[in-house]
């Protein structure tokens, strides 16, 4: 799932010009999905973890490989994760 980082899911749809409302009707049902997969992200504290430690090992590696050493990240990583513990408790409460 991409939300703020990797790859983004795509999808490719044609309209026939004369089928104006059902190429409507196609893009909300597209909209909700993937505001279900926004909000999921936003409300489990799990699945923004994951994609969070996807984020930061890749930067890790990246680092690792120009040769800079990222002394910044583990700092930032803490910062991160507490954040994302934050929204996912926020969105259990609220749910």
């Amino acid at each position: 799932m991409r939300m703020f980082y990797g790859s983004p899911k795509e999808i490719e749809v044609g309209v026939d010009p004369a089928r104006q409302a059902e190429a409507g009707m196609i893009e909300g049902l597209l909209m909700k999905h993937a505001a279900t997969d926004m909000q999921k992200m936003f409300t489990d504290s799990k699945a923004s973890t994951a994609m969070v430690d996807k984020a930061l090992g890749d930067m890790k590696q990246r680092a690792a490989r120009s040769g800079r050493a990222g002394a910044a990240l583990p700092r930032r990583a803490e910062d991160v994760h507490g954040h994302a513990a934050v929204a996912g408790a926020a969105g259990i409460a609220a749910g």
